[in-house]
């Protein structure tokens, strides 16, 4: 059984790194600064980064644990992914402390392949907050400054019809969450582009902004997944 699960992990990497330039071919804000980030290196048992590590265990199901400085947070969800694909190093709240990434990948075909939970250990005065964002797609790509503010942008598919068209047609729908401290804070409207099987950034003029509150109500986004 341990195999089978290490198997379908690697199978899953492969998946999720082919479908690794889904947000920077359909970036909202393709000229926009990157935050600097440094992968962290993988070793047998998880990975290591400059100051903490993320230890897991491939049994039947995945564990996980961020050891952090002095802190150790166990990550569980209520269901749990089925690998760690990726942890970086950054200072994401520009304080001047390390903060950790760690995408796991939650498994799916085509374009979910790279459907994740992505969790952000954040620094603050009182030590480090965990937070969870649950998206269709993350990688550096997504980690900006708007305003020289820091800024994850949040990923989400929606397929709804447009009047302009009279047809279903598929978007990108960004939400830029403002990296406040140690929270992820969504203040700004959505950015809508159309998935069309080719790089576009272009803000798309097919539907108005009643439909799109209606597309929103119809497929209510699940931004933040909570750790038990």
């Amino acid at each position: 059984m341990k195999q089978l699960v290490t198997i379908l992990a690697l199978l899953l990497l492969s998946i999720a790194n082919a479908q690794a330039d889904y947000i920077s071919n359909y970036h909202p804000f393709p000229d926009a600064k990157r935050i600097s980030v440094r992968s962290c290196k993988e070793n047998p048992n998880g990975f290591v980064c400059p100051h903490g590590r993320v230890l897991m265990n491939r049994a039947d199901e995945l564990q996980v644990s961020l050891e952090l400085f002095n802190q150790r947070f166990p990550i569980r969800f209520a269901t749990m992914p089925l690998v760690v694909s990726n942890v970086w190093n950054a200072d994401l709240n520009q304080d001047g402390k390390a903060d950790v990434i760690i995408k796991l990948l939650l498994g799916g075909n085509g374009v979910g392949g790279d459907a994740n939970y992505t969790v952000f250990a954040l620094s603050s005065p009182n030590g480090y907050r965990l937070t969870t964002i649950s998206s269709i797609s993350f990688d550096p790509e997504a980690l900006i400054f708007l305003k020289g503010k820091p800024v994850v942008l949040h990923t989400a598919l929606i397929l709804t019809t447009s009047s302009r068209t009279r047809r279903e047609h598929t978007f990108w729908v960004f939400h830029p969450l403002e990296i406040r401290g140690s929270e992820l804070v969504r203040n700004q409207a959505p950015i809508w582009i159309q998935y069309t099987f080719k790089p576009s950034h272009r803000r798309t003029n097919k539907l108005t902004a009643l439909e799109k509150q209606a597309a929103l109500k119809a497929n209510p986004i699940q931004f933040f997944e909570p750790i038990k």
